[in-house]
């Protein structure tokens, strides 16, 4: 499975975009019990390093996960960040992703960091839906 998909490029554009604006609570989804803690320890470093975002996780388990994220997503009340996989084309082809190239060309993305086989994971299509959280330096 794609684990390295954790924090999506929507997660970045929303730290740069909302910068200047009063505290912001992110919705964060996600499966995985032994990757729970993990993941807490990162979005604490987040946390700190971004005091005016707060993150809110939701653990839900494999076999509910993929219903639960169909059902809020088409409810309009969704989380802001979540975990995919091998379905990401399923929901990119329903429009249920936000397509991020042209986010990352107008903020001017510095993509270099990242590997070209990571950056090619989080595409659909030719077009971004999500790059790796973390970069090779």
């Amino acid at each position: 499975m794609r684990f390295k998909f954790l924090f999506t490029v929507v997660l970045v554009i929303a730290v740069a975009s909302l910068s200047f604006a009063a505290k912001v609570t992110l919705r964060y989804g996600l499966w995985g019990q032994e990757q729970y803690e993990g993941v807490l320890k990162q979005i604490e470093l987040f946390e700190k390093l971004n005091p005016d975002i707060k993150v809110e996780v939701e653990l839900v388990p494999w076999g509910q996960y993929w219903t639960k994220l169909q059902t809020m997503i088409a409810s309009g009340e969704c989380w802001d960040v979540f975990w995919m996989n091998i379905f990401l084309g399923d929901f990119a082809d329903r429009g249920a992703i936000l397509e991020l190239t042209p986010l990352i060309e107008l903020d001017k993305v510095d993509l270099s960091p990242y590997s070209p086989v990571s950056l090619e994971l989080g595409k659909w299509k030719g077009k971004f839906t999500s790059y790796p959280e973390t970069s090779t330096r």
